[in-house]
């Protein structure tokens, strides 16, 4: 077949109720998930060519659309600005969220994964940026999350099932409580 079209609605909030809504059908069997990527994404007749193209034009855009939206709702819930500059406390807490950032960065190193060595090395960089600006004096909560933040929330996604996830969610579970803490 091929690629169809389905018009979304352009409110980001509907739009993401939707795609989930959607997904929870494909999740129902595996021939949903093949006739929905069969219908409008792939022309493939192969079944795993097919899925990953659903995932690949689908199911990840949607999640970093999904994580970057949850990500500003929490930190609106939590009362926290990205604009605001918070001074930060060389504390427990911290030690904690350097440890385990620096073990995120570790993990990432000598992870034999799926990943490319140019976003291998995007990931780390990333985890560098965001371990000096702990270091700092102050830093601007929206550096942090753009940096670290993205890094981790994504490497936590993508490998959720495997050490390296795991390590990154802690990692940035102890720097989102060490920085909401710090306000």
């Amino acid at each position: 077949m091929g690629p169809g079209r389905i018009a979304l609605p352009e409110e980001l909030k509907s739009r993401l109720g939707i795609q989930l809504s959607l997904f929870r059908s494909l999740s129902v069997s595996e021939e949903a998930a093949w006739t929905f990527a069969h219908e409008y994404v792939s022309s493939e007749s192969n079944l795993n060519t097919m899925i990953s193209d659903l995932v690949d034009q689908v199911f990840d855009p949607f999640v970093r659309t999904l994580r970057r939206h949850l990500s500003r709702e929490l930190a609106q819930s939590a009362g926290v600005d990205e604009d605001r500059i918070v001074t930060l406390r060389r504390d427990d807490a911290w030690r904690e969220a350097i440890e385990a950032l620096d073990e995120a960065k570790r993990v990432l190193m000598q992870a034999n994964d799926p990943l490319t060595e140019e976003e291998k090395s995007q990931r780390v960089a990333e985890l560098v940026a965001g371990r000096d600006l702990l270091e700092a004096k102050q830093l601007r909560v929206g550096a942090l999350t753009g940096t670290a933040g993205n890094a981790l929330r994504y490497l936590a996604t993508k490998f959720m099932d495997v050490g390296l996830g795991k390590v990154a969610a802690i990692a940035w579970d102890k720097i989102l409580k060490y920085v909401i803490s710090s306000l």
